[in-house]
């Protein structure tokens, strides 16, 4: 907050060839707000951390530390659910910065793949969820016919 209740606001937002700076300065109505390129930072940071580290990690031990018979799983999911967590608040701070933009296209390519990338996480936790209470062989099916499909195609 500056002097007088009144404070600088900056937003950066960008378009396919260029990037602007937008400053403006005038009373802030709603109290303290976070700014946006501290959720620009905390977007950047937690989306590197659940996709970049926590995810590949979670594929790496399940992969690869399976002598560790009863530890690597639980590791390994430990992993996945904390690598969610962190795409999930990636996607919360992602809309809340792009809910506070002007003048953005409604969907740009970096929004279509983070929705993209996000749909596919929810589809991987769904099928976890359901694999654990599901006592049929109907997810084996699913799996061989599209095995099949992959091979035929």
């Amino acid at each position: 907050m500056g002097r007088g209740g009144w404070e600088v606001r900056r937003a950066v937002y960008h378009t396919k060839y260029m990037l602007y700076f937008v400053q403006t300065a005038g009373p802030d109505p709603e109290g303290y707000k976070i700014s946006t390129d501290n959720l620009r930072k905390a977007h950047a940071a937690v989306n590197i951390l659940g996709w970049g580290i926590l995810l590949p990690t979670g594929a790496i031990i399940a992969r690869y530390c399976r002598q560790w018979d009863p530890v690597w799983f639980y590791l390994h999911i430990t992993f996945q659910i904390l690598g969610f967590i962190f795409i999930l608040a990636g996607l919360i701070t992602g809309s809340k910065m792009y809910g506070r933009l002007k003048g953005l296209p409604k969907l740009s390519s970096h929004r279509a793949l983070g929705i993209f990338l996000f749909t596919l996480a929810c589809l991987q936790v769904i099928y976890f969820l359901w694999m654990n209470s599901c006592n049929c062989n109907f997810l084996a099916l699913i799996s061989v016919t599209v095995f099949l499909r992959l091979k035929i195609s």
